[in-house]
């Protein structure tokens, strides 16, 4: 009885063959492979980023209390009292309080009756060392101390952080301390994405971006962290987009502001021995895909021509029968034998 091998069995399930990579359905399905590993990778990016989880939720971000900066139709504190009324206030105590006693909060940042009090402070800024404003400067003030208690922190050195969201130029009015122009810093405080303050400085930090024109120029729109020390003059009053608003200003020298690190530019021109690495990598990966290549080709090759194969059945020697005219020959042999017996 003959064994049943690899050669000799039929029924044997023939070898699944190495895909053909210039089939369409092949090259589709590699594509589609390749999108849900990139669809994966960029959820991996995207995930790092909290806003995303936010806009997931339907969530934004929320300051941690709620302000209401939008000016009211009045702010003066005998605005319902009836006529003829008379305030009192007391005796100045010292010159620097009498200046301060002419600011009014929620009113526009120029003031003819706050002129004097608005240079000397800035006078105070300008002639005071900066490691000395700095040593004297209230630390982390917050933005609802200043929006909240501007008669607290009038005249005070405080010192705020944040980001710049616009800087541009404002020439000064004539003035004795020869300051022709100001650098306005539109200021986002940190935990207050809806809040700005205004800080008007005597000049820009080295290597900042360049500053608007004025305040309508779009170029002075930016994003830039920074910490101000600076005196606080008052709450002031502005006009914006819904109403007007109210925004604490401060008086300071420069910001200060680390510049970001310089990207690392790379080279236009190639040495020869770049050139020749290049190459020689260029040739190795080729020489590598054509060994695989060639190695796998053999491979389909064989496992094609065993496939073949093993579809058939070794059927050994086989006896076949005499044609006709051997038989017929066989046949006149026979009669002739008989025909002449010995």
């Amino acid at each position: 009885m003959r064994l049943r091998t690899k050669t000799n069995d039929f029924r044997e399930r023939l070898r699944r063959p190495p895909p053909d990579y210039t089939q369409r359905s092949v090259k589709l399905r590699i594509f589609i492979y390749l999108a849900a590993i990139m669809a994966v990778l960029s959820v991996i990016e995207r995930s790092r980023n909290p806003a995303t989880w936010q806009w997931m939720w339907g969530r934004q971000w929320e300051a941690t209390e709620k302000l209401d900066n939008r000016l009211r139709e009045s702010g003066h504190r005998t605005a319902n009292d009836p006529a003829g009324t008379f305030v009192t206030a007391p005796d100045p105590a010292s010159a620097d309080d009498s200046v301060l006693a002419a600011i009014q909060d929620d009113t526009p940042i120029f003031r003819p009756a706050e002129r004097e009090a608005w240079f000397h402070q800035l006078a105070r800024v300008r002639n005071v060392d900066a490691q000395e404003l700095e040593h004297s400067a209230l630390r982390n003030v917050a933005y609802l101390q200043l929006h909240k208690q501007p008669a607290d922190y009038r005249g005070k050195v405080v010192s705020v952080k944040g980001t710049v969201r616009q800087a541009y130029r404002t020439p000064a009015l004539e003035n004795e301390l020869g300051v022709k122009e100001y650098c306005v810093y539109v200021l986002q405080p940190v935990g207050q994405p809806d809040a700005v303050i205004f800080v008007y400085a005597l000049d820009a930090p080295p290597g900042f971006p360049r500053l608007g024109v004025d305040s309508g120029d779009p170029k002075g729109k930016m994003r830039e962290d920074v910490d101000v020390t600076g005196i606080f003059f008052k709450r002031c009053a502005y006009a914006a987009r819904g109403g007007t608003y109210t925004a604490p200003v401060l008086i300071a020298n420069a910001p200060r502001w680390t510049p970001p690190p310089a990207a690392i530019q790379p080279s236009d021109r190639f040495t020869m021995l770049e050139i020749g690495g290049a190459a020689v990598a260029a040739l190795l990966l080729a020489i590598c895909i054509a060994a695989v290549m060639w190695k796998r080709t053999g491979r389909s090759h064989r496992l094609v021509g065993q496939q073949r194969s093993s579809g058939f059945v070794e059927l050994g020697p086989l006896e076949l029968a005499p044609s006709p005219q051997e038989k017929l020959r066989e046949l006149e042999r026979q009669a002739r034998g008989e025909g002449n017996p010995s």
